[in-house]
């Protein structure tokens, strides 16, 4: 009985019932309480019935179509207002002023059939809509759940995206490092930073802004070992701002790529700043493309654009200009 619309069919049921007895009281059939309220009761299960069969039929595979579900239904009601009435009539008669073993059987049958007929055009309707609101929903549901197998693909994808050999030159810088100190606040910073991949990998979580923050500043760190004074990080968020989300390791996608394609020299450092405007997070890089450079795939920009799309429901915004290049990132609130 599972999505079967129980409390929508009994109520239906009730109101076709009770709309009945305003009739039956009308014609002057109250009279016999007893007769009166016990076929009202059998109507009202009768209707029920009805309520029952079509959603079974509108759920059944075997009838594809829509109007073959409804040419189902309708026989269907037939007999069961058919068998309903004989059997309360046991008990019961539901047309006490002109009994129904009173006519001629095809007259009988035909009332009876009448009867369920119109049951059927009033709740078919009703249960045909709520079916397709049920469909509507489990189709949503499962759109969801492939959206979100889909975002965990892309978060897996996105871990991958960082440099291949960026390990590798952290590393090299390590082994040339010679004083002690440095040595340890530098693997402290790599490992923070793998320590945070790790935390998000296969999440479909998303991180507060100050654990990005966090994140990005391990991750810069590691590039100024690398590139000194060639690149340069401006972070304008207060602390109010940093309980808004963002998905795991966006601002760090948007700072590599502005590494990846820009020339860092000390001469013209590149600059990065990171600071909130209205509703999103802004970041911002100086423009300066490397000479020769490989053509970007933006695979990186498009998978956070769909990131924020199956997160949120948001866009971001990407702006260039002659000198910058910026991304807007709506915050997510908490």
């Amino acid at each position: 009985m599972t999505h079967y619309h129980l409390k929508p069919g009994a109520i239906l049921s009730l109101n076709l019932s009770l709309a009945v007895l305003s009739t039956r009281l009308a014609q002057g059939q109250g009279k016999d309480v007893v007769n009166l309220v016990g076929s009202e009761i059998v109507i009202a299960i009768m209707c029920f019935a009805v309520w029952l069969s079509s959603m079974y039929i509108l759920r059944e595979p075997r009838v594809p179509r829509n109007w073959q579900k409804f040419c189902v239904a309708l026989p269907a009601a037939m007999v069961i207002s058919v068998v309903f009435y004989f059997g309360g009539n046991l008990f019961f008669e539901d047309y006490p002023l002109q009994p129904i073993r009173e006519l001629p059987w095809y007259l009988g049958l035909a009332r009876l059939c009448y009867r369920g007929t119109l049951v059927i055009f009033l709740m078919y309707p009703i249960a045909y809509y709520l079916e397709e609101q049920r469909k509507i929903q489990l189709e949503r549901t499962e759109l969801e759940e492939l959206r979100r197998e889909e975002l965990l693909i892309h978060l897996e994808f996105l871990r991958q995206q960082m440099e291949p050999h960026f390990l590798l030159n952290s590393l090299s810088v390590l082994k040339a490092s010679t004083e002690e100190e440095s040595t340890r606040h530098f693997v402290v910073q790599l490992s923070n930073l793998y320590r945070y991949l790790l935390h998000y990998n296969g999440s479909s979580a998303l991180a507060t802004l100050e654990q990005e923050l966090e994140f990005v500043r391990s991750y810069f760190y590691l590039l100024e070992a690398r590139h000194e004074a060639g690149i340069q990080l401006h972070v304008r968020v207060s602390e109010e701002d940093q309980r808004f989300r963002v998905p795991p390791m966006a601002l760090q996608t948007l700072i590599e790529n502005a590494v990846k394609h820009n020339v860092v020299s000390a001469e013209q450092p590149l600059q990065i700043s990171i600071y909130r405007e209205a509703s999103s997070l802004v970041v911002s890089n100086t423009l300066r493309l490397k000479q020769h450079a490989l053509p970007s795939s933006r695979i990186g920009l498009r998978n956070l654009a769909e990131r924020y799309r199956l997160l949120a429901g948001k866009s971001i915004t990407v702006h260039r200009d002659e000198t910058h290049f910026s991304v807007k990132l709506p915050l997510i609130r908490p």
